[in-house]
């Protein structure tokens, strides 16, 4: 029985009394006599099992509560992991192609430190090709660079063609892997964006100073610059 099922039974009603103290006695409510008259015991039952109802009500209530707060809180984790998880994904191949470029990079900055070092002890070479070398290698580190720039923006770019002119020509089923996919291409670039700040920041000329100078000051000798 239902708290609003016992509010609408009659209690004018002989028969709907009747079958109220059988519903108390069976439930412990009730021991008096099964006569229909509405008295003090059958009374002091039904205050008994209002009070019962209230409060399986209120249990109810706060179960169904808890049981949505918690639905509600997976479900916001799980579209959390789905949209994050192909960003971080992708940032981590981001950051792992990063830092194979700055490796990389390290690698040939000491192989150029290397050799313009030993190009003024060079006599194979004379001053003005020597200087015009140190231009052609510093000219391709900054390429270098450059193009290390240019790889995040491209993870970026192909994320917003992808977003922009892929998905509205795919299935509606298919768009949502067309949105995760984009979601990669980002991570990728935000890793490359992150990987390709620190190296700029991190790493210094591999040419020293006073060997570009002395390189520089042969070669304005030899065209008679001074």
């Amino acid at each position: 029985m239902t708290l609003d099922e016992l509010n609408k039974i009659d209690v004018n009603d002989p028969n709907q009394v009747k079958a109220l103290q059988n519903f108390l006695k069976s439930r412990g409510y009730y021991n008096g006599a099964i006569d229909g008259k509405w008295g003090g015991g059958t009374i002091d039952g039904v205050k008994s099992l209002r009070t019962d109802l209230r409060n399986d009500a209120e249990v109810r209530r706060d179960t169904a509560v808890a049981g949505a707060e918690a639905e509600k809180a997976k479900s916001s984790w799980g579209r959390f992991a789905q949209e994050f998880g192909p960003y971080g994904g992708g940032a981590a191949g981001g950051l792992l192609a990063g830092y194979g470029i700055m490796k990389s990079n390290a690698a040939q900055d000491k192989a150029l430190g290397e050799e313009v070092r030993r190009m003024p002890a060079n006599k194979k070479i004379s001053p003005i090709a020597a200087e015009k070398t140190l231009d052609a290698r510093m000219s391709a580190r900054r390429w270098r660079t450059g193009k290390q720039l240019l790889n995040p923006a491209a993870a970026f770019g192909l994320a917003e063609v992808t977003r922009r002119y892929i998905k509205p020509n795919v299935s509606e089923q298919i768009q949502p892997y067309v949105d995760l996919s984009a979601s990669a291409e980002q991570g990728v670039g935000g890793g490359l964006a992150f990987m390709a700040v620190k190296d700029a920041l991190s790493s210094k000329n591999p040419v020293l100073a006073d060997t570009e100078a002395l390189i520089r000051l042969r070669a304005a000798e030899a065209r008679g610059d001074r």
